[in-house]
């Protein structure tokens, strides 16, 4: 018969290996948001967990109740499930303002963008209002200049008839002049010498 195995060694518990602290870096005072000299937000300097000790926790005999922990009755586990449970509640209402106040300080902010939407639109009704302003200004100085271009074309047209009545007064006297002309000299030739 060949010869039998060894039995393969029970596995032991690995040693934990040793776990460098990291130290955070001091904060010296709380942050704080101030608006006015009043504080709108105080926030911790941190918030600090102690981790168990999960090493003294492990059973050193696995075949054994060789474990650390502290022993519990199935009505002590209940009670505690019950308190937990009830104090979960408290989070949970605590989690559930803390969207509610997220929801109202949002919806403040898109009431402030809503605003500066109105302070635009009130600063485009004012510029509108500046340009009909000046709108309304050019019109009436064309209105001037058209008023002034009207009594310019009727002084012109005015200069025009009394240049031309003027002219018929001249010329009438012209042919008045000439027809008297024409009468002295028909009434002196009589008295002039005759040729021949």
């Amino acid at each position: 018969m060949p010869p039998r195995k060894k039995p393969a060694p029970m596995p032991q518990v690995p040693t934990a290996p040793t776990a460098l602290p990291i130290a955070p870096t001091p904060i010296t005072s709380a942050p704080t948001f101030n608006r006015g000299g009043s504080s709108i937000l105080n926030l911790p300097v941190e918030i600090a967990l102690s981790a168990p000790d999960f090493q003294s926790m492990l059973p050193p005999d696995w075949f054994s109740d060789s474990s650390s922990l502290q022993r519990q009755t199935d009505e002590a586990r209940e009670q505690i499930k019950l308190s937990i449970h009830e104090k979960r509640n408290t989070v949970a209402t605590l989690r559930d303002n803390i969207a509610l106040a997220t929801d109202i300080v949002g919806a403040a902010t898109d009431f402030t963008k809503l605003g500066k939407q109105l302070i635009s639109y009130q600063i485009g009704l004012e510029a509108m209002t500046t340009e009909g302003i000046k709108l309304s200004q050019q019109q009436t100085r064309t209105q001037l200049e058209q008023i002034k271009l009207g009594n310019l074309q009727q002084d012109v047209q005015g200069t025009q008839a009394l240049g031309a009545k003027q002219g018929e007064v001249w010329q009438s006297r012209l042919d008045e002049l000439d027809n008297r002309i024409k009468e002295m000299r028909d009434k002196s030739r009589p008295y002039l010498p005759t040729e021949g």
